[in-house]
């Protein structure tokens, strides 16, 4: 999201502040996501399955990053062990 340059030059600066938190947010999700692909052995393969259910903020974020790792590290290790009975 990019903030929009006329709502601080025409002093709408609800508008302008409304722009820079919405970016904030996007730029922490996107950290998150980050974070989340360096820790794990699955990398961004874990984020695709986690976000396939939806970033969560809740109680069951932790469960719902744990299975999509799970789920991350079946499928990669499938695609390896195909590759190897060929």
């Amino acid at each position: 999201m990019k903030p929009n340059a006329k709502s601080i030059r025409s002093d709408r600066l609800d508008e302008a502040s409304e722009e820079i938190n919405l970016s904030i947010q996007e730029i922490t999700k996107r950290n998150k996501l980050i974070r989340f692909a360096d820790k794990n052995q699955a990398g961004w393969a874990a984020v695709d399955e986690y976000q396939s259910d939806k970033l969560a903020e809740d109680s069951e974020d932790d469960k719902k990053l744990r299975a999509a790792k799970k789920r991350a590290l079946a499928k990669i290790k499938a695609t390896k062990s195909a590759k190897y009975k060929k």
